[in-house]
């Protein structure tokens, strides 16, 4: 009986943000093409041809992206230069990495509620509107994907005997992520360890590349620089996640500098709270209740390096 109310819940939740991603992205079936999408469909037309222009220099899209490059020539393949049809891909790959997210807060042991609320939160996030009307962005909800599941490998390692085999997983899925957008460095910064491997893009794609430029960028500016700018773009963006950006007509030039002070409240706050996204008294004790009803038998997986649960908090909040 219980089992089957953690399964009716599950449903209704998943149901739930079906009907929201139908209400809400339906219409992107008549959005026309946005930036880069109509160079794409011409890079794609010529690798259907010959398939080694896939590695040329002479494409007219050359991101540095070829395992997002290769996905979205795969969905050509099957659907041809069927614009709808690739909207409605990128609104799938949106919503299945807003739920693996809550799926994955659930699975850090995160209560019921706020993982729930979470995967939806992130669905109808308006920030995330240009990655998912614009099909050429198809990397950032499929790296996002990625890095949900390299965590959710990391994790799974502490609580198993096979935590090799769960380790070179997780290093595998983090360099998906890597291949599919550079930008799983700065969600993920754990996954820097994969550096080495980005010199496989380098092979794998033709010369001059916006990934390749990001990292000769990167090596070439001073690293304190670097890490200054880097934490400088976290701040602003846990800034621009609960800011009122988005709601008040504030002119442009003061945005920047409330995001930045709301950003450094909200790390101070998570940072100095002695556990941010736990409860306490009855309703943490229904709440644990609820999860040992649903849980298998396996004990819980717990990331036991406090520096990247802060981390992670950061990232999922």
């Amino acid at each position: 009986m219980l089992v089957r109310h953690c399964q009716r819940v599950t449903a209704l939740y998943v149901a739930c943000l079906l009907v929201l991603t139908v209400v809400g992205f339906a219409p992107l079936g008549h959005l026309d093409l946005d930036l880069h999408d109509a160079e794409m469909l011409r890079d794609h037309q010529a690798i259907a041809s010959d398939f080694s222009f896939f590695f040329s220099e002479h494409r007219e899209q050359a991101t540095g992206r070829p395992l997002a490059e290769l996905i979205k020539w795969l969905g050509f393949a099957v659907w041809g230069a069927n614009i709808a049809a690739f909207h409605y891909f990128v609104v799938a790959l949106h919503t299945i990495a807003s739920l693996l997210l809550a799926w994955l807060c659930y699975r850090l042991d995160i209560s019921p509620s706020v993982a729930l609320a979470t995967g939806l939160l992130f669905l109808v996030n308006v920030s995330h509107y240009q990655a998912v009307h614009h099909i050429s962005a198809l990397g950032y909800p499929l790296a996002a994907i990625w890095t949900w599941l390299a965590i959710w490998c990391y994790t799974h390692s502490a609580k198993t005997d096979a935590a090799h085999k769960w380790r070179w997983f997780y290093a595998g899925v983090l360099l998906a992520g890597v291949l599919t957008h550079i930008a799983t460095l700065m969600v993920l910064p754990i996954a820097a360890f994969t550096l080495p491997f980005v010199a496989l893009t380098t092979q794998l794609t033709p010369t001059e590349t916006s990934t390749q430029r990001a990292v000769s960028t990167l090596f070439s500016v001073n690293f304190l620089s670097n890490a200054m700018e880097m934490a400088y773009a976290l701040i602003y963006f846990l800034g621009r996640l609960i800011g009122m950006a988005h709601s008040l007509p504030i002119p442009s030039p003061p945005q920047p500098r409330l995001d930045v002070m709301v950003g450094i409240c909200l790390i101070a706050v998570l940072a100095l709270a002695p556990s941010a996204t736990r409860s306490s008294g009855p309703s943490r004790r229904r709440e644990d209740a609820h999860r040992e009803r649903c849980a298998s038998s396996q004990q819980r997986s717990r990331i036991p390096d406090r520096a990247i649960s802060i981390w992670l908090r950061l990232v999922l909040h």
